[in-house]
């Protein structure tokens, strides 16, 4: 994996031919809750309409996603200026993260990276918040707002990292002469005025749900198995774990007999994709929104394997 790091950005690149175009993603660590964000995209986990901690923060990252997802693909103008066709978002294991699918030219991952950290500044993006806050369930202050904004902007400013895989020919050189390009866009406003952290929260109850605890890349393979060996069964993610929508009893039963077979599903699916695999997982995890760019990029450098991939299933089961 190519990597270059300038001023606290990072750029990772992973090649491969296996695919046609790439996939992108930048991320950021933050506080955050995913009932919070899955009610904010039009879904939802929590029986309760409960408010939690890291709503707030949700709700600024959320505005920032909207942001770039106008700014990429948000009209045909856009598009055919980006080439950029859709775009996720997701928080899982602390960070939030973007992604999106984009032409697989050096030139066109470049604008698009350059048009996303434009529009990546927290302060800019008050009315958005307010209006997602409120959507929530909670109260909007511009004081808990510069609170909210400047905790988000010194992740943005000191821990953004980008992942780029796919079709790409780029080396060493042309990925540092992106990172100068890049840098200079990466431009994030300092917040002014009173700040108060947030307060009265009433947080999820997941107590009706099984979970599993599971991080990092390992979600993902355990989710997608778990969605392989019983249909119409999909865990959702929730930071450090994932939820199953299904009394815990109930899971306990259906959990005995998914143990078995995961080496048979890891071979069917992992195995005959050899050595692209690293890349492939990385291709989907972040096409698909199921990760975000840290994750992929842990996976990748990992080496992953597919006796990697039974043990995360095994040991999460």
């Amino acid at each position: 994996m190519l990597e270059a790091k300038k001023d606290n950005l990072t750029v990772s690149v992973e090649k491969t031919k296996a695919v046609g175009d790439v996939v992108v993603g930048l991320c950021f660590p933050t506080v955050g809750n995913c009932c919070s964000l899955n009610r904010l995209k039009g879904g939802h986990c929590c029986k309760s309409n409960s408010f939690p901690t890291g709503a707030e923060e949700v709700s600024l990252c959320y505005s920032l996603y909207l942001a770039v997802q106008q700014a990429l693909c948000g009209d045909p103008l856009a598009v055919l200026k980006t080439k950029v066709g859709d775009v996720e978002c997701l928080y899982h294991n602390g960070m939030f993260g973007i992604n999106w699918k984009v032409k697989g030219t050096g030139s066109a991952v470049r604008k698009s990276l350059g048009i996303a950290l434009k529009v990546l500044d927290p302060v800019k993006h008050a009315s958005s918040y307010m209006r997602c806050v409120k959507h929530l369930g909670g109260s909007s202050d511009k004081e808990t707002f510069n609170y909210v904004a400047d905790s988000v902007a010194n992740a943005v400013k000191k821990h953004l990292h980008c992942v780029v895989v796919g079709n790409i020919n780029v080396d060493q050189k042309k990925l540092n002469d992106m990172l100068d390009v890049l840098s200079k866009k990466h431009v994030v406003s300092d917040i002014k005025g009173t700040k108060t952290k947030p307060s009265k929260h009433d947080e999820c109850d997941h107590s009706e749900y099984a979970s599993i605890k599971t991080t990092g890349w390992h979600s993902a393979v355990v989710a997608d198995y778990i969605q392989y060996k019983v249909k119409g069964l999909v865990p959702l993610q929730h930071d450090k774990e994932l939820l199953v929508l299904l009394k815990p009893a109930q899971w306990e039963t259906i959990a005995k007999k998914v143990k078995s077979g995961v080496k048979d599903y890891a071979s069917n699916k992992y195995t005959k994709v050899g050595e692209h695999l690293p890349a492939l997982f990385g291709y989907l995890a972040l096409s698909s929104g199921a990760l975000c760019a840290s994750d992929v990029r842990t996976a990748i450098n990992s080496k992953l394997t597919t006796s990697m991939i039974e043990d995360a299933i095994n040991k999460a089961l």
